[in-house]
């Protein structure tokens, strides 16, 4: 893209935004600015910032120009008959120190100096000066503005910092106070390891010190990671536990609707990261519902766990819509050769999704793979309802709570709505 196309867009961008502005300045000047208006001002402000380096090497060069046909009207006047190329004429007479060479030398010399900045043609430079005044005017109409926003924005961006400064204080006495709790877990059986090492470390060679060192620190981290996981395997199996439970009390369809209710707790970000995980499984298994591997989930893999086993609401939804825990031994044969399960252990977890028998129970079939399409369906569209209700807000919108942009009723009714019990 040229200079000028660039500029141009820019420039229009920015009238549009001080339009926009003009619009809202009615409601600023009353005291009160919404989101909308303060991303609106933000935008402005960067794109003025952005075009700033551009527009002052534009209007150099329109100087330039300016300058350079000053000195050519110049100079034709000083020259003979007025040649239309007068700087190459002026340029013949100064080489051969013609008569009255001295007084152009002077002005040759400043125009093939402007010439050299002067890259626009007087066209061109008339176009960019054009863009220059809408860019000016704008300038102008903002500052009008700025007495009323700026005091505004000033004041929402220290109530967002605040807060985000609140969360990040309460993050790290979180952070903190876990840290405290894990030392205290692990430091009598950590006292006792390093007797026990400081004793070897006498009774052997000093030569063999660093590698010592090396092993007790791979088996502190050994320790440490799995303290970990059985505190993660611990908290797991108490959300299943309690899932199973609610799936019993509440029925499927009703258990499904709590999970997606719990999950509008979460930020707007992360929210849309389950749902389009949750819809991405469920499509695929609706679209090819005889391939099993699609419809089983190794609850040890760490990347389901990370994008959604962990995730508030997720496991009670995926009970609901009709995933059973299953150990490997429990899986059907012909599914453990196919997904090379054998080496696994025999008590190693997993969530299966059995399909009913299509040739004996059709119609149970068909109420299992109906259900199955409307739960995809339903999650594509609460996805897209949530990225809309915050599109307008930008990288801003990503940390809301969902809670704030959808309540809890709007998604039940929904729910019930679109999905057969």
């Amino acid at each position: 893209m040229t200079e000028f196309r660039k500029a141009s867009a820019a420039v229009e961008t920015i009238e549009k935004l001080t339009e926009d502005l003009k619009q809202g300045a009615t409601l600023a000047a009353g005291g009160h600015l919404s989101n909308e208006l303060h991303s609106c001002w933000v935008e402005t402000q960067k794109h003025l910032s952005e075009l700033s380096p551009l527009a002052e090497k534009m209007q150099r060069r329109c100087d330039a120009r300016a300058q350079l046909e000053s000195i050519k009207e110049e100079l034709r006047a000083s020259i003979p008959g007025a040649p239309e190329d007068c700087i190459k004429q002026a340029q013949e007479m100064v080489d051969t120190k013609a008569a009255g060479y001295e007084q152009m030398q002077g002005m040759l010399s400043k125009a093939l100096e402007l010439e050299a900045i002067a890259t626009y043609g007087v066209k061109m430079a008339e176009k960019v000066s054009g863009v220059l005044t809408r860019l000016s005017v704008a300038k102008e109409t903002l500052q009008t503005m700025t007495p009323v926003f700026q005091p505004l924005v000033s004041q929402l961006d220290e109530k967002v910092a605040a807060a985000q400064a609140e969360r990040q204080k309460q993050e790290a006495a979180a952070n903190e106070a876990a840290a405290r709790e894990a030392a205290e877990a692990a430091r009598k059986p950590l006292e006792e390891l390093m007797e026990e090492n400081q004793k070897k470390w006498q009774a052997q060679q000093a030569a063999e010190e660093a590698a010592r060192l090396k092993q007790e620190e791979e088996l502190r981290a050994e320790q440490q990671k799995e303290l970990n996981r059985l505190a993660a395997e611990d908290a797991l199996l108490r959300m299943e536990k309690e899932s199973d439970a609610k799936v019993a009390k509440l029925g499927a369809n009703a258990a499904c609707a709590e999970a997606l209710s719990s999950m509008l707790a979460a930020s707007v970000g992360a929210y849309r990261g389950i749902i389009e995980g949750l819809e991405a499984m469920i499509s695929a298994i609706a679209a090819e519902p005889a391939d099993v591997r699609l419809r089983v989930i190794r609850v040890r893999n760490e990347d389901f766990q990370e994008r959604l086993g962990r995730q508030p609401g997720v496991w009670l939804f995926l009970r609901a819509v009709g995933f059973q825990q299953m150990t490997r031994e429990d899986l059907p044969g012909d599914l453990v050769s196919a997904l090379s399960l054998s080496s696994s252990p025999p008590t190693e977890r997993f969530l299966l999704l059995m399909e009913p028998d299509m040739m004996n129970a059709y119609d149970e079939w068909s109420k299992w793979h109906q259900r199955l399409r409307a739960v995809a369906s339903f999650l594509q569209d609460l996805g897209k309802l949530a990225f809309h209700r915050i599109a307008h807000l930008g990288r801003h919108g990503q940390d809301l709570v969902v809670g704030e942009i959808l309540s809890a009723k709007e998604l039940l009714a929904a729910w019930h709505s679109s999905v057969p019990s």
